[in-house]
């Protein structure tokens, strides 16, 4: 497989670049801006009354309130009753996509941040991974003359056993 295109950028300046992309895409502050900004040309559709939908869109407002509004932290406490409040006053129509926005944020939110812990995670392996085959080859260097894949396979042969 090939990749679709290649970069001319150094690696350490693309990832970079990558992390500060994924810690402010979804801030608090950057996405309640987006949706903001969404909320002021959104027309939505004439809802259609269904007596069925109405305790699940309940049951989320609720528990919107409580993880997002009441046990979230303090940013995100913030702005989530922030966009309810100015939901309500300006646009109430749009007020369930609005919600369901800020419910979208709290997720995409918490995977980016799963996504930076790994990727420092990854990191950290990566490095450890060429500093004990470093030290593989080293020992190898010092104590034998074969060649080094031989020397290398059994090595890790005679730790594996």
């Amino acid at each position: 497989m090939s990749p679709e295109s290649i970069s001319v950028m150094d690696k350490d300046a693309l990832t970079s670049g990558y992390r500060d992309m994924l810690k402010t895409l979804y801030s608090p502050r950057i996405f309640y801006q987006r949706v903001s900004e969404f909320l002021k040309s959104y027309n939505p559709a004439p809802s259609v009354r269904g007596d069925k939908h109405i305790s699940k869109n309940v049951r989320a407002l609720l528990k919107s309130i409580l993880f997002l509004g009441i046990l979230g932290n303090g940013a995100s406490q913030w702005y989530y009753w922030k966009m309810m409040i100015k939901t309500l006053i300006f646009y109430p129509k749009a007020f369930a996509d609005a919600m369901q926005f800020m419910i979208y944020g709290e997720h995409f939110r918490k995977v980016a941040n799963e996504l930076l812990v790994r990727e420092k995670e990854t990191a950290k392996s990566r490095y450890y991974c060429k500093f004990s085959m470093l030290f593989e080859v080293n020992l190898y260097v010092l104590t034998c003359h074969r060649p080094l894949p031989v020397a290398v396979e059994s090595y890790s042969e005679t730790l594996l056993s």
